[in-house]
């Protein structure tokens, strides 16, 4: 599993240098003094997927070193019998780990909701229902 999360984390990336990249140049093309808030609103995007990036960094991270955690142990999963009878089963990851991960994991998540209000803020009228946009 650990490929398909070093993939999905490296399309994110390049996502997000893309992002930067169309940002930057509708920026320049406009040529115009002074920045409006709007203006802004590509970057924001971009740090909601960085965000949603990062998390998606941490949930594996914490994967992997749980399922190395079992390994170290000696039992596999779902391991039934004597084996499992005599092993005590402990899936704890080291405890200043998971709370950093999971300090890491609500900040981030704050983070995510004042940058969708942000934005909605900004764009109130682009907000639209479904049924509205199909008008």
């Amino acid at each position: 599993m650990i490929p398909i999360f070093a993939l999905l984390n490296d399309l994110l990336l390049v996502l997000i240098i893309t992002e930067v990249f169309r940002a930057v140049v509708a920026f320049i093309r406009k040529r115009e003094p002074g920045v409006k808030v709007a203006d802004l609103t590509p970057f924001l995007v971009i740090g909601a997927i960085s965000l949603t990036r990062r998390i998606l960094a941490i949930g594996a991270n914490v994967s992997v070193q749980e399922t190395h955690h079992i390994a170290a142990q000696g039992i596999g999963v779902g391991q039934t019998g004597p084996a499992a009878a005599v092993q005590p089963f402990e899936a704890h990851l080291n405890p200043e780990f998971f709370s950093q991960a999971m300090i890491e994991l609500g900040v981030n998540g704050i983070l995510i909701v004042v940058i969708t209000l942000a934005l909605v803020m900004i764009r109130p009228n682009q907000v639209t229902s479904h049924e509205v946009v199909q008008r």
